[in-house]
């Protein structure tokens, strides 16, 4: 089980890869609808067929170690750094590929292991290709 980032899409020139990473993934699916509550305390929700629904992952990385002298924890902020606002291809642990944008801020890599390994967690907005 690895998970590859790569920009650019097409033909990729930056790819950093988690080799067997521990895991923790969310999915949140956002169907953009309003909500209203009535003068005679109903809730209602309301949607536009044109809205566009959006799928946003939020991948948790726990106790990566730096095992090659790229040192993985620098490869991958510099990866989060260049590709900050551009579209990048994912490919996660169930093979499946992701065309999308990372969606929160680089400051979330913590080293807080005994053993120096790191956590990073970051949102990603994307479309399952």
């Amino acid at each position: 089980m690895s998970f590859v980032m790569s920009y650019p899409v097409v033909t990729p020139t930056d790819t950093v890869t988690l080799n067997n990473p521990n895991l923790g993934n969310t999915i949140r699916l956002n169907t953009n609808s309003v909500t209203r509550k009535t003068l005679a305390g109903e809730t209602r929700a309301y949607k536009d067929s044109g809205w566009p629904n959006h799928i946003t992952q939020l991948y948790n990385f726990s106790s990566i170690r730096n095992i090659d002298s790229s040192s993985t924890l620098y490869t991958l902020r510099e990866f989060l750094e260049t590709t900050a606002g551009l579209q990048i291809k994912i490919v996660d642990h169930n093979g499946d590929t992701w065309h999308g944008y990372i969606t929160s801020p680089i400051n979330e890599i913590v080293t807080i292991h005994d053993d120096c390994s790191f956590d990073i967690g970051f949102e990603f907005i994307g479309v399952k290709q």
